[in-house]
Order: C-alpha cells, then structure tokens, then sequence
C-alpha cells in the first residue's frame, strides 16, 4: 500500500466519522457547554479573589513606594546648630577677681 493510497483511507474514514457525527448532533442541539462542577467553580473564584488580592497588594505596595521616595526629591535644609534638648547649664560667670583670699606675701600679677 503506497502512502496516497493510505491517506485516501484514513481521510475517507475521518469523513465518515464527521458525517455520523454531523447527523447526531443536529442544529437544535448545539449549546454552550456547562458550567464547571461546584468544586471547580469554587477553585476558579478562590483563584480570582487571590489574584485581586495579589494585584491590590502590588498596588498599595508601588504607592507607598512612590509616596515615600517623593520627598527625597526636595533638598535637605541647610544645617544650623543642633536643637537643645537637654536642661540648659548656668551660664559662666564673668571673669571677676577670685574669691579665694590671697597672702599677703603673694604679689598681684603685674600688667605684662
């Protein structure tokens, strides 16, 4: 058997098999196909749920990124003296002539 004389065969069988085929089902009976079973519908809504869920995550994770690398746009301010935060020291008192008494033998110091 050459090899056109077998695919004549095969296509006449599958020209058969559509024309049974075409006989059984019959224009009225064309319909979609039925829903999924309860378990596959519920596998399928649990799978959209969780990629909403995914794609609101992604969402609220790129504006808190835009939101919080915005701000590094804008410039520092200039530096200044660092804010007190601690209680404030007395201030020194003005150099005035010691209160510690001094001998009488110890000399004054001299204009230099």
């Amino acid at each position: 058997m050459t090899a056109a004389a077998r695919h004549g065969h095969t296509e006449e069988r599958l020209r058969a098999a559509l024309d049974a085929r075409a006989r059984l089902v019959g224009p009225g009976r064309l319909r979609p196909s039925a829903p999924p079973a309860a378990p596959a519908a519920a596998r399928l809504r649990l799978r959209r749920g969780a990629a909403v869920l995914v794609a609101l995550a992604a969402a609220v994770a790129g504006a808190v990124f835009w939101l919080d690398h915005r701000h590094q746009d804008t410039p520092a301010p200039p530096a200044g003296p660092p804010p007190v935060t601690g209680p404030q020291l007395p201030a020194p008192a003005p150099a005035a002539p010691s209160a510690v008494p001094r001998s009488p033998t110890t000399a004054a110091p001299g204009p230099r």
